[in-house]
């Protein structure tokens, strides 16, 4: 990177946004990933990055069994989407 941060520059710009935990298994798209807060601190000439996962029941059940197993969106696609959306609301039936 080149440049430098301007003097009196300072403050904190928060970003969060989908960053999937585990690769993805079939196609992606960029909603399935699993949440993550970003961080950039400006303090004193100089910048801080920081990023954390969002620690979701979702995400931990994933992170229990080592691998993803939700359906994501890159994967209903075509008939075997609409199957897997139909197979999910069924589980939900019984």
């Amino acid at each position: 990177v080149k440049g430098k941060i301007p003097n009196g520059l300072s403050g904190v710009f928060l970003r969060n946004g989908p960053n999937p935990y585990f690769e993805p298994l079939g196609r992606y798209h960029w909603f399935d990933g699993d949440g993550m807060v970003h961080g950039v601190r400006l303090k004193e000439n100089k910048a801080y990055y920081a990023n954390r996962w969002i620690n979701t029941a979702r995400l931990k059940q994933e992170k229990a069994y080592g691998r993803p197993v939700f359906a994501k969106i890159g994967e209903l696609t075509g008939k075997i989407g609409l199957l897997t959306l139909l197979s999910q609301q069924f589980k939900k039936v019984f």
